[in-house]
């Protein structure tokens, strides 16, 4: 795999899990939901194929991911 390729997962909007187990918490006040289950797996597969060239990013106006991966600033 080309070092420079990078691989960006966007995940959903205020959505606040911290990704850290399966029973990681919501916002730090709610149990994880069906979602969390599915980020999570997801998440595993995707460092486990991708590793470094992964980066998992928040939807935020404030951080346009469309343009940063257009001009390079990743």
């Amino acid at each position: 795999m080309n070092e420079s390729y990078r691989w960006f997962g966007v995940l959903l909007k205020n959505y606040g899990w911290g990704m850290r187990n399966l029973d990681d918490t919501i916002w730090g006040l709610w149990n994880a939901d069906e979602k969390s289950e599915q980020i999570y797996n997801l998440r595993c597969d995707l460092i486990q194929e991708y590793g470094l060239n992964l980066d998992i990013v928040y939807d935020d106006a404030e951080f346009p991911v469309k343009e940063n991966l257009l001009d390079g600033s990743f």
